[in-house]
């Protein structure tokens, strides 16, 4: 099981947008042929997405979720949106969701932004992922933000934790106890040549970019 990018993915671009007009299409006289073909071509020259992130496993689409640069037309100030999370009817109940929310968080992370947004009528889905209210829009949605520091381990979805160098303070011992650091030496060097992030679960680190530490 992995994630992908599928925006540029032919393989499964094509049944994405089949699924967003089956879940989301706003008008069904429009046939799926003609709405699959513009969602394309909205997915490849538009600015409005910036990722597509597909679970796949043995080369089947489990489900996707999406970041875009803005949702509509309400709060074009605030960027970027989360937006288009979907599993399969037949692989819901087994988190899956959390994969995919976990694995947005992250992409959020490493192309630098702080928050995510999203809009949703949902009550009680979103803040099992740390969804924060903010307000009520217009179009009767609800506002929310995800904070992206909050960020997980690509492998198993556990939180990292900051790998600190230098010599440790009493204080920074007690949150060494606590699992709230890991510990990486006291020889400092540039930032791409070292690991930023630590999982405790998996015992892996990574660099800033979230890539894995190869040791």
């Amino acid at each position: 099981m992995e994630i992908i990018n599928i925006k540029n993915n032919k393989k499964y671009l094509e049944e994405y947008c089949k699924l967003c007009y089956l879940e989301w299409g706003n008008s069904k006289e429009i046939e799926i042929n003609n709405y699959v073909e513009d969602k394309i071509n909205q997915v490849l020259t538009g600015d409005k997405i910036i990722s597509i992130l597909g679970l796949v496993d043995k080369d089947i689409l489990l489900g996707f979720v999406s970041l875009f640069k803005y949702d509509g037309d309400e709060r074009r100030d605030l960027t970027p949106w989360y937006a288009t999370m979907y599993v399969k009817e037949e692989y819901r109940g087994m988190e899956y969701s959390k994969i995919l929310n976990d694995s947005l968080i992250n992409e959020a992370f490493k192309l630098g932004y702080k928050k995510v947004y999203l809009k949703t009528n949902l009550v009680n889905y979103y803040e099992k992922f740390g969804a924060v209210y903010l307000e009520d829009l217009d179009c009767g949605e609800k506002l929310y933000y995800i904070d992206c520091n909050n960020i997980k381990c690509p492998s198993c979805s556990n939180k990292l934790v900051e790998i600190v160098y230098g010599l440790p303070s009493s204080e920074l011992m007690e949150q060494l106890k606590q699992k709230k650091v890991c510990l990486g030496g006291c020889i400092i060097t540039s930032q791409k040549q070292q690991a930023k992030y630590y999982c405790y679960r998996c015992e892996k680190s990574f660099y800033s970019d979230l890539t894995e530490v190869v040791k």
